[in-house]
């Protein structure tokens, strides 16, 4: 059985970025999609539901992990897998990172994207 894609929240993406310290525009070219998309879906309005598979693909690659709401324990977050840190800007730690593929782009690409947007 295949697990299903979790369906993540506009707070969830928001998050996410957050943690791996990235824009809305390095986030859109790794995924593969405009940055307005983004905004769009960070704000609220609607997407479809390829868009969100790509976000969701390109923030696992790079180690998010989508939890779950879990009432009344917990609301929807997001945290590190296990032994991945989050980029701080030392091109040292990008041979840490998994050697992952997301629609074309190798994970290489978030560090030289992150380096790009955050000199």
């Amino acid at each position: 059985m295949v697990a299903a894609k979790p369906q993540i929240t506009a707070a969830q993406l928001r998050m996410a970025r957050a943690l791996l310290k990235i824009s809305g525009h390095t986030l859109a070219g790794v995924a593969g999609l405009d940055a307005n998309t983004i905004w769009n879906f960070e704000s609220g309005k609607g997407v479809y539901p390829g868009t969100i598979a790509k976000l969701t693909e390109a923030l696992q690659a790079r180690g998010v992990v989508f939890i779950d709401e879990n009432p009344p324990h917990h609301g929807p977050g997001v945290a590190m897998r296990h032994g991945l840190e989050p980029l701080d800007g030392n091109a040292d730690e990008s041979s840490d990172r998994p050697e992952v593929e997301v629609n074309g782009t190798h994970a290489a690409a978030w560090d030289e994207a992150y380096q790009t947007t955050n000199p």
